[in-house]
């Protein structure tokens, strides 16, 4: 089944960039890395697992409803 699956308006794309702006910005870095910048990866990475583990539980509601609906419909023409 082909969905078009969607971000359901978390802020996935956003936190992938802010994680992706940190780790370039340590590029080039020479030294040890701060705590606090591996903290902030590591919650911002956090985060984008956890909302990305909401977005596959919501697509797998929307697929279950479309499939109960299309039954629905396949069984009232049936009658």
């Amino acid at each position: 089944m082909n969905v078009n699956l969607l971000d359901h308006g978390l802020p996935l794309v956003a936190l992938k960039e802010q994680r992706r702006d940190l780790i370039m910005s340590l590029i080039g870095h020479s030294g040890s890395i701060a705590t606090e910048a591996i903290t902030e990866i590591a919650a911002i990475q956090s985060a984008i697992t956890a909302i990305e583990s909401v977005i596959a539980d919501l697509d797998e509601e929307m697929c279950s409803a479309i499939v109960a609906e299309r039954a629905t419909s396949v069984r009232g023409l049936s009658n």
